[in-house]
């Protein structure tokens, strides 16, 4: 789930519960008060996205299984 796709505080906010709204706009608070760090926090979490689930990934690692299947 998200909690594998996501560092709390590197890519973006995790709550705890999910369904308490006074959490969730504690964090939202939090996120919105500080501009850089937000935006930091995106263009780390566009380069997890790129880096690890995109299909270039998927098929740079399915490059290497078949160049270890070679040797």
């Amino acid at each position: 789930g998200l909690r594998t796709q996501i560092s709390d505080g590197v890519h973006g906010r995790l709550v705890h519960d999910p369904e308490d709204p006074a959490e969730i706009a504690a964090v939202l608070d939090q996120m919105l008060a500080d501009d850089t760090r937000l935006h930091a926090q995106g263009l780390a979490a566009q380069k997890r996205v790129f880096d690890e689930y995109l299909l270039f990934k998927q098929v740079k690692d399915w490059l290497e299984v078949l160049v270890g299947l070679e040797r």
